[in-house]
């Protein structure tokens, strides 16, 4: 399940048809990117198996 959300959260970002994502963190700051490794980044995971699949990403 945490592994379809960030897929999803992803997903829409890639390719010539990408559309740009509005992050919002904890303080409030805003950084807008359609880039799938700043979003991943940016993602505060909690969920056990959703932090593997996070990991490797970054590692990838």
């Amino acid at each position: 399940m945490a592994a379809q959300i960030v897929a999803e959260a992803v997903k829409s970002a890639l390719g010539p048809k990408g559309m740009d994502k509005m992050l919002v963190d904890g303080f409030g700051d805003v950084t807008i990117t359609s880039d799938g490794r700043t979003i991943l980044d940016e993602m505060e995971i909690e969920h056990p198996s959703g932090l593997c699949d996070l990991q490797a990403q970054r590692e990838a």
